[in-house]
């Protein structure tokens, strides 16, 4: 599946690519995160959670899939998976993508995904993988470190965790109230980096 079909639900996406360092910061603005959820057709409060497709099988760590069924209970959370295209053809990618249907998408490889500026810039979390463990991650994942701070996707982990049984049953206006404060707590963090890296620089 190439960068232009992201959407397992047919919707298709930008193609997005690596910014000049030069204007990496911009790219976790929340309006332009909020462009990018748009482009893939998401909807307005989506919640956009990525996973490596290794996550999926739980022979060696039971707890990763546990950890995504339990996001799963939030109703405008979206899963972008992304892994080997062979594994697409997994019988635990197919319960997967049938138990959550268009909350689905595949976003390629996984060196595709963390080449992605905008997709890593537009994502709550993302979810540790081996790719990352093993230091194969890009520039992408290492410019949303310098944008977010290193403990940003920990921290937001622990958020939707601990909220998942609250945020799972609630309407589109509640939904809205949460999609702000995680746009908030996105910014909060980018201003917190940028004033580190500043005070360091100066």
């Amino acid at each position: 599946m190439d960068c232009e079909s992201y959407h397992l639900g047919g919707k298709a996406g930008d193609c997005a690519t690596i910014a000049p360092l030069g204007s990496w910061r911009g790219h976790f603005t929340r309006a332009q995160r909020t462009r990018v959820r748009e482009a893939l057709g998401l909807g307005r409060h989506a919640v956009l959670v990525t996973s490596a497709l290794e996550s999926l099988k739980d022979e060696d760590d039971p707890s990763r899939l546990a950890d995504l069924e339990r996001l799963g209970l939030i109703s405008s959370l979206c899963f972008v998976l992304h892994g080997s295209a062979w594994a697409l053809r997994s019988a635990a990618f197919a319960r997967f993508a049938q138990r959550y249907g268009n909350r689905v998408i595949y976003a390629g490889s996984s060196r595709k995904l963390y080449e992605d500026i905008r997709l890593v810039a537009a994502a709550d979390l993302i979810l540790p993988d081996a790719s990352a463990v093993a230091g194969r991650g890009t520039d992408a994942r290492h410019l949303r470190e310098m944008a977010l701070g290193g403990a940003f996707d920990a921290d937001m982990r622990r958020l939707l965790l601990d909220c998942a049984d609250m945020l799972g049953g609630v309407q589109a206006g509640a939904m809205q109230v949460i999609r702000g404060e995680l746009d908030r707590c996105a910014e909060g963090y980018l201003n917190g980096a940028y004033a580190a890296q500043h005070g360091q620089e100066t």
